[in-house]
């Protein structure tokens, strides 16, 4: 076993939660608010600022069950760089972020309305722009698990693939997350060896839609080889192993929001994977030893979910 636990590659957004109403929610949807309705709307009202990014939710979960983490990303020279510098500190995250000055760093803005409708109007900005050199290369021989997810190779692929290869080929278990059906889609149509992605990956987890996207393109049955972990939210989780699955049921929880709380899934699965490396060969690992993964992280999730944000606190 590594000295350390998960490393990941992530977009560094900063969450701005903000409440609407179902109204406000619906126009902005049919683009009936231009973005300085949106600031105006912004402004006017509390919000809470919560540093995320998929990857770095999971592994700001991992880290509060115990994990050692760390987590590469790119910020901008300002205030909320320095928030978000200041969380991974908070948290015991491993800071691998570079800073690029000339760029304002990425914010995603969440609006929630009391019946839990949202709505994400991302920022990008310096966070589109990844980094992965010796440094990160270095860093990375010290962790079991690299994980990341389709957001961050559609926004800057060359250096998440290299960083996925360059796990692979160290022997890491490599954990991706699908992120989204949009994403699987457009990844699709402009690259035709997609597929070609499941060579490096060990363990996947991708929601209903995106299974069922994976499903629409003839490819599920590529996708799910090794580890293929499907989340259906309040219904629970599929899990894919060798030929045979396993239903994990979902944790009852009072439901304050679901954002945040497939990553938290996937946290408390990789947690509860690593316990079971110390025990026995990966060859080792059980359909049965998958399902007891699933149970803590269905636990996780239900905990995120009766939160009004994305990460545990």
């Amino acid at each position: 076993m590594s000295k350390r636990d998960i490393i990941a590659i992530s977009n560094a957004l900063t969450d701005v939660i903000v409440p609407a109403t179902d109204e406000e929610i619906s126009r902005l949807i049919r683009k009936e608010i231009s973005s300085g309705d949106l600031e105006k709307i912004i402004e006017c009202r509390e919000t809470k600022i919560i540093p995320g990014g998929s990857p770095a939710n999971v592994v700001a979960s991992a880290s509060y069950l115990g994990a050692k983490c760390g987590l590469i990303g790119t910020i901008g020279a300002d205030k909320i760089g320095e928030i978000y510098r200041k969380d991974l500190e908070k948290n015991n995250i491993e800071d691998l972020l570079n800073v690029v000055p000339s760029e304002k760093s990425g914010i995603c803005y969440v609006l929630i309305s009391h019946s839990k409708e949202r709505l994400f109007e991302c920022c990008l900005n310096a966070t589109s722009r990844l980094f992965f050199g010796d440094r990160e290369k270095s860093r990375i021989h010290d962790y079991e698990v690299f994980h990341t997810s389709l957001y961050e190779l559609t926004t800057d692929k060359a250096p998440v693939l290299n960083a996925m290869k360059f796990a692979k080929e160290l022997g890491k278990t490599v954990s991706f997350d699908f992120a989204s059906d949009r994403c699987i889609r457009k990844e699709i149509e402009r690259n035709e060896g997609f597929i070609d992605l499941f060579d490096y990956i060990d363990i996947k987890f991708a929601n209903e839609s995106e299974a069922a996207e994976l499903k629409k393109n003839g490819i599920f049955g590529l996708a799910n080889t090794g580890i293929f972990i499907e989340k259906l939210g309040g219904k629970g989780s599929r899990i894919y192993y060798k030929e045979d699955v396993a239903e994990v049921p979902a944790y009852p929880c009072n439901l304050v929001n679901t954002n945040g709380a497939g990553d938290a899934y996937a946290a408390g699965f990789l947690v509860a994977y690593l316990g079971k490396l110390k025990e026995k060969n990966k060859e080792e690992i059980s359909l049965g030893d998958l399902r007891q993964c699933g149970e803590n992280g269905s636990n996780l999730a239900a905990k995120v979910c009766s939160m009004a944000g994305a990460r545990l606190e």
